[in-house]
């Protein structure tokens, strides 16, 4: 034997982070013969698997060795290369397997067969024979498909930890995560000077996330540096497979980020490859109904089809994990990249995406179609994890020429994502995206309307509501759908009451029951009608006859399971009463509505209830309605008009806010208020209900993750220091095209019309 401790190869470079992984693969050694280490290329399971094997070759008295198995082509040449690797020679016309077993039978030592996956089969083989022949070898293999060997533990290796859009992006907070750490140091040593700050770390943080957290195009980034800037780099990731390139041949290839990629498509089966390039299509993961609709496999359970996609996942070219009762598969974003350059070559991304925009509208239309009733947080829940699906499709749709009419249909069924999912500038984007093209059917143009104005409402943008309705005021006489007119005439009433005129609201509200009844099922959107008549009734003195809608509307909403319009029934009658000083009377309800906006992870409605939780306990705790009322100031910010511009409303939320303030006293009133500013939603939500306050903040969905990306956040700022396109291009070293590009972008995403109003958000952020 060579060395006592193996052949194990000195470090060139700093390993980064996997304590918790490290621990976990020596702990599965201690008690399991073969851990197979499985994962996409370029992940780090080498060099995971090697410094597992450092820490544990001095336990092992014949030591710690490692098997290069890239270098062997032909599987009839493994078990010699393992062989040769203890210096051992093959002697003529002896079996080779049996050589290896022989020579082992006494050994105690640990064994990495790294890159196993391009000879799988003879792998497996081999590893079995020893297993049960060589009882003190211990094996640590590393691949991308697993052996299939009997006693094998697979371990598939995790992404590098990543900061989550809208954390904290010092350059501290950054560094707490594995991933821009990883870069931190390999850009350091690329290109001395660099360093992680305060000032570069957002967008560090944006590149690792928008590489999956994915080890070796970590570090190829980084080696960009010596080239480009980190902004440049950011300009480009989009095109990953492209940008992380290093070698040109040979053994350098290794180093590429493609070739690792086109080395795994290379393994696989024609047709996991075909499944591979196909559902590229799909945006941050998929589950089985939708993959069979986008291959064309039968639902019914087609053979071939389950067979490749557990190939992808057996290769690591898929990952699965749970969600409930569902199983969800994903692509890291280089491995997509690579499927869509496929799918493209062979002529079938057309067929591909429409099939998946065709999937996706099914899966609206059944959202809807199933949501007045029981499970409403399911369904919205399920919405929200398709949502970068959902916003593909509708871009298919408004992009291609004759696809229009079906996005006009989606962005009006997806009304649970917007209004109850707090989508709301998203919501208004597609919809008007969408009604552009002036094409669709009647019904499905004034839903889609009707929905984008109460989006529309609830940011507290009447004058955007009523452009958008103005579009549909002829076609909503051709409509003979009661559900889509009752959406509609609620939708006119809405903009009449936050406009401050309420008798001019009330028809349309009594014409939204009228057309409700007639209706199949209630629709939640025309639900609240009654919730808006009590509030038209209440505040035109008409308290009885408020109470009384809103009482026939709460037992409506009961009877058939629906919860969500009754949380608004709940709201508008804590709010008449308080009106009437009842304030005894509404905490019960105002919690019971709290609970359930929590349910639906609803911000606006959470705030809501928080809102009017302050005012009610205004005069007995003045101290906890101040901070009530700073937390909600500050989240409200991002969703748009304060309480929606309701005048009613305002002049409540203004009252109670001089009686904290004569309580307190006007020092202790900005300390207290100040304190709830500083609070998130979670915080907020635990605060009001006097419950444990959360050590792990979570951001609500809605807010979860960024609209704009580093770069458009950046442009943002530029805009609000009032550089123009040219002055901004030469600041970051961009084209004035890319500037004029980003810019749009955030006119789009943000709903706005002018730099102007770019600026004055900015300001506010």
């Amino acid at each position: 034997m060579q060395a006592k401790f193996g052949n194990l190869p000195f470090e060139v470079s700093s390993f980064v982070g996997r304590s918790t992984e490290i621990d976990d693969l020596r702990s599965a050694l201690s008690t399991a013969r073969l851990v197979t280490v499985t994962g996409v290329g370029g992940a780090g399971k080498s060099r995971l698997a090697l410094e597992v094997a450092r820490k544990l070759r001095a336990g092992f008295p014949d030591g710690a060795w490692l098997v290069e198995l890239e270098q062997v082509d032909d599987e009839k040449l493994l078990a010699a290369f393992v062989l040769s690797v203890f210096g051992v020679p093959v002697e003529s016309g002896r079996p080779v397997e049996k050589a290896l077993v022989q020579w082992l039978a006494d050994k105690k030592l640990l064994l990495v067969l790294d890159n196993c996956e391009h000879l799988v089969g003879a792998c497996g083989r081999l590893v079995g024979e020893l297993l049960a022949s060589v009882p003190g070898v211990r094996i640590v293999a590393t691949t991308r498909e697993v052996l299939g060997v009997a006693g094998e533990v697979i371990w598939p290796i995790p992404a590098l930890s990543l900061p989550r859009a809208g954390a904290g992006q010092s350059s501290a907070t950054v560094l707490e995560y594995e991933a821009p750490r990883l870069f931190g140091e390999r850009a350091q040593a690329a290109l001395p000077g660099f360093a992680v700050t305060d000032a570069n770390a957002s967008a560090v943080a944006d590149l690792c996330r928008r590489l999956d957290g994915n080890a070796l195009a970590v570090e190829l980034a980084a080696v960009q540096l010596r080239a480009l800037s980190l902004g440049q780099i950011l300009d480009r990731v989009d095109r990953p497979l492209a940008l992380l390139r290093t070698g040109r041949s040979g053994s350098d290839r290794r180093h590429s980020l493609r070739a690792v990629v086109e080395g795994s498509f290379g393994l696989c089966a024609p047709g996991e490859q075909r499944i591979w390039r196909t559902t590229s299509v799909f945006v941050g993961g998929f589950d089985l109904p939708a993959a069979e609709a986008v291959c064309g496999a039968s639902p019914a359970g087609d053979i071939e089809f389950l067979s490749s996609l557990s190939g992808l996942v057996d290769k690591s070219v898929l990952t699965v994990s749970r969600h409930g009762e569902t199983t969800r598969y994903r692509m890291l974003e280089t491995i997509r990249h690579y499927g869509l350059e496929k799918l493209a070559e062979a002529g079938e991304e057309g067929t591909a995406r429409r099939r998946h925009r065709d999937h996706y509208l099914a899966v609206a239309q059944r959202a809807e179609e199933d949501w007045s009733g029981a499970g409403q947080p399911e369904l919205l829940a399920y919405l929200r994890h398709d949502r970068p699906n959902l916003w593909s499709a509708l871009d298919f749709s408004v992009s291609n020429p004759g696809e229009e009419p079906l996005a006009v249909r989606l962005a009006g069924l997806l009304w649970p994502l917007w209004i109850v999912g707090g989508f709301l500038k998203e919501g208004c984007y597609w919809v008007e995206r969408a009604l552009r093209a002036e094409v669709g059917t009647e019904a499905d143009r004034v839903r889609a309307a009707s929905v984008g104005a109460l989006v529309a409402c609830l940011e507290g943008d009447v004058p955007r509501a009523r452009c958008i309705l103005s579009g549909i005021a002829d076609a909503r006489d051709a409509v003979d759908h009661p559900a889509v007119l009752a959406v509609a005439t609620r939708a006119a009433g809405t903009v009449e009451m936050i406009d401050g005129k309420l008798e001019a609201a009330r028809p349309f509200f009594d014409e939204s029951l009228a057309h409700l009844k007639n209706a199949n099922v209630p629709h939640s959107l025309a639900l609240v009608s009654y919730a808006d008549l009590g509030v038209v009734h209440s505040l035109s003195g008409a308290f009885e006859l408020g109470m009384a809608r809103c009482e026939e509307g709460r037992e409506i909403c009961q009877a058939q399971g629906e919860t969500w319009a009754l949380s608004w029934i709940l709201f508008v009658q804590s709010f008449m009463r308080l009106l009437q000083d009842e304030k005894d009377d509404v905490t019960a309800d105002l919690e019971g509505m709290l609970r359930i906006k929590i349910a639906f992870d609803d911000i606006l409605g959470i705030l809501q209830a928080a809102e009017l939780l302050a005012w009610v306990g205004v005069h007995r705790d003045p101290r906890r309605a101040a901070r009530i009322l700073g937390a909600n100031e500050a989240l409200w910010r991002p969703l748009g008009a304060y309480l929606m511009s309701f005048k009613p409303y305002l002049a409540r939320h203004e009252r109670s806010l001089e009686l904290a303030k004569e309580a307190l006293g006007e020092a202790a009133f900005e300390r207290e208020f100040r304190a709830g500013a500083e609070m998130d939603l979670d915080q907020l939500v635990a605060f009001v209900l006097d419950e444990p306050i959360p050590t792990e903040p979570r951001t609500s969905a809605a807010v979860q993750e960024d609209l704009l990306t580093a770069r458009e956040r950046e442009i943002c700022t530029m805009v609000a220091e009032g550089l123009t396109d040219r002055e901004i291009a030469d600041r970051l070293v961009l084209s004035p095209r890319t500037v004029q590009t980003h810019v749009a972008n955030v006119l789009a995403k943000l709903g706005f019309r002018s730099r102007v109003q770019i600026a004055a958000w900015t300001t506010t952020q």
